[in-house]
């Protein structure tokens, strides 16, 4: 584990490398995770030191306690756009993202009413088009006419990109087949590039069993998992 001076220092070192104009001390925080920390990808480094810097941009620095790497620096500026941006758009309170399940469905079901949502008013918008002549018009008058004549222009980009917001929070698991197809389980397995044996220069018994990882070369079994050096233990 890496001690609170010890983050102090690569801190520091890490401000100096970057050309950060710091203040010789900063505030520095143990925390598991906070609302920039919270993605699963800062797991296996938890948990971390906040090293606020104190400098003009009020940079903040995210040292590993486990490994004592830098993992993460944001500034002022990047964490107030994102305010405004990811976390809001994403319903990205730490607090229900680091609930990766819970959160994933809460925003799967928003979706998908926003998407049923705008169907709904994009039928509605054509039902209520009148006939003038031969042009179709808009039975509205002032604000009412804009939004119905602005959604009517917009209605494929709006449908197209709430629909791909929904698919991308659905995980692959609306079009997923519930099956491993052959080419995902040789990828998965290790299986060889090359083909079924031909009589050239590939003995005829060798295959690939893709449970055990086995392979069987003529009279010799060589077990891939166990050929690799293990790292020494301790």
């Amino acid at each position: 584990m890496t001690s609170s001076p010890l983050a102090l220092v690569i801190g520091a070192d890490y401000a100096r490398q970057h050309s950060i104009k710091a203040a010789d001390s900063g505030k520095l925080t143990l925390i598991d995770r906070d609302q920039w920390t919270v993605a699963e990808r800062y797991h296996r480094y938890r948990p971390l030191y906040r090293l606020a810097l104190d400098d003009d941009a009020k940079t903040e620095v995210y040292v590993s306690a486990k490994t004592g790497e830098v993992v993460l620096d944001t500034t002022r500026w990047e964490r107030g756009w994102n305010f405004a941006g990811s976390v809001v758009h994403w319903i990205y309170p730490p607090q229900l993202r680091s609930q990766r399940a819970l959160w994933s469905s809460i925003l799967w079901w928003l979706s998908l009413a926003a998407f049923v949502s705008v169907l709904a008013g994009v039928v509605l918008g054509l039902v209520r088009l009148r006939l003038d002549g031969k042009r179709r018009v808009s039975p509205y008058r002032g604000m009412h006419w804009w939004h119905h004549v602005l959604g009517l222009l917009t209605l494929i980009f709006v449908v197209t990109w709430i629909f791909s917001g929904w698919l991308s929070m659905d995980d692959g698991l609306l079009f997923s087949r519930a099956r491993t197809s052959n080419a995902e389980i040789a990828a998965i397995s290790g299986a060889p590039p090359w083909g079924p044996p031909d009589g050239r220069g590939i003995a005829a018994d060798q295959f690939l069993r893709a449970r055990g990882r086995v392979v069987r070369i003529g009279r010799k079994v060589v077990s891939p998992a166990r050929s690799r050096r293990q790292p020494p233990s301790g």
